[in-house]
């Protein structure tokens, strides 16, 4: 299960294609480097994704219990700390627009490697990146994107989170491909349920 925060926009494109696959070269991206990071590297663990043309971002709890429904979802973004994260990502306020949704999204294929990330990690590559998403500069930061791809292979969350000198948010990140009718579980107006 996988939750994540998208524009109403989005069920128009699924409604009219039958999929929505985001674009980055069309969209306004805050942190455009940490997102062609994010586009590399999910192409690179993803058999048949070679043309993507961006991912879709969804959130978890890290270390916690899982976010299994959306009063879960309500305590998890009850936390200024998780409220704030999200909002460096957005563009826009997210949580008070009438234009954004909540969806629990599901079905997708067990061999997809969606490249679990600490958030505090994704953020801290930012200084890191080339615009093409490859890693520069540093080698710890190497080391430890090295580290994560060993992790991703198996789908595990990387254990190196659990590190001090790197420290954890408890939010996790996962990266999927596309959005179908399918693949939707539950859909809220985001300002309905804070």
């Amino acid at each position: 299960m996988y939750w994540t925060i998208q524009h109403a926009s989005v069920l128009d494109s699924i409604e009219s294609n039958g999929v929505f696959i985001p674009d980055f070269g069309k969209s306004e991206l805050k942190c455009p480097m940490l997102c062609a990071f994010a586009l590399r590297y999910f192409k690179l663990f993803n058999e048949n994704s070679s043309d993507l043309p961006g991912v879709i971002f969804t959130f978890d709890n890290t270390f916690e219990k899982p976010l299994k429904c959306v009063d879960d979802v309500k305590e998890f973004l009850s936390s200024t700390l998780r409220h704030e994260t999200i909002l460096r990502h957005c563009v826009t306020d997210v949580f008070k627009s009438n234009n954004y949704l909540l969806l629990c999204l599901d079905g997708y294929p067990s061999t997809m490697r969606t490249l679990p990330m600490d958030i505090m990690f994704y953020e801290l590559l930012e200084d890191y990146i080339s615009p093409n998403g490859v890693i520069i500069g540093e080698n710890w930061m190497k080391s430890r994107v090295q580290e994560a791809m060993l992790s991703w292979m198996s789908e595990e969350f990387p254990g190196w989170a659990l590190n001090e000198n790197v420290g954890k948010s408890n939010m996790m990140q996962r990266l999927l491909p596309y959005i179908k009718k399918s693949n939707i579980r539950e859909e809220y107006k985001l300002n309905t349920i804070l």
